[in-house]
């Protein structure tokens, strides 16, 4: 072998070892990425999950070659945001002439620890949103004081929206 070709050789390698190294840190960023959704969702891993220097190795070893992708669903868009959180209940006092039909705009039943009031134009009704703090709650309501980023999470009792009063919240959900 010529001084020509093992140094072709040896820039081989070393454009070898550094696919390998940007398939780990990618594999990584996703792994993070993977992470703090779920986090945010709420799920917690069994344990970390780990990538072989050879399942990095298999990764960029086709990296040469280009096969049409498939066509993937569209993911949708997670979004937070802080939120002013206000607590109501069925009744008149919360609820003005609208406490005499007892579902929610999205014509449910409301539930305490589920349904929450939001302006539609911020969070679509239908959403599943968390709450920090709280937990899960599903965009049910809206309401003539729901405006931007306020929300109204729903009570049984007007003493439980009572006490429960205004707080601050981040809210999370997928548009």
């Amino acid at each position: 072998m010529t001084k020509f070709e093992r140094c072709w050789v040896y820039i081989l390698v070393i454009l070898v070892a550094v696919s390998n190294l940007l398939v780990l840190a990618r594999v990584r960023e996703l792994e993070s990425e993977i992470a703090a959704l779920e986090a945010a969702q709420g799920i917690v891993a069994a344990e970390p999950a780990t990538v072989s220097l050879r399942m990095a190795q298999q990764a960029s070893a086709g990296a040469g070659r280009r096969e049409p992708a498939e066509p993937q669903p569209m993911q949708p868009a997670m979004q937070s945001g802080i939120f002013t959180a206000y607590a109501y209940c069925a009744c008149e006092k919360c609820c003005g002439k609208w406490a005499q039909y007892g579902v929610t705009a999205s014509g449910t039943v409301p539930q305490q620890g589920r349904t929450v009031a939001v302006d539609p134009d911020v969070i679509p009704l239908g959403s599943e949103l968390w709450i920090d703090g709280e937990g899960p709650f599903v965009a049910e309501d809206t309401g003539s004081g729901i405006n931007g980023s306020t929300i109204d999470v729903y009570h049984d009792s007007h003493a439980d929206a009572l006490k429960w009063g205004k707080r601050e919240v981040t809210v999370t959900w997928y548009e």
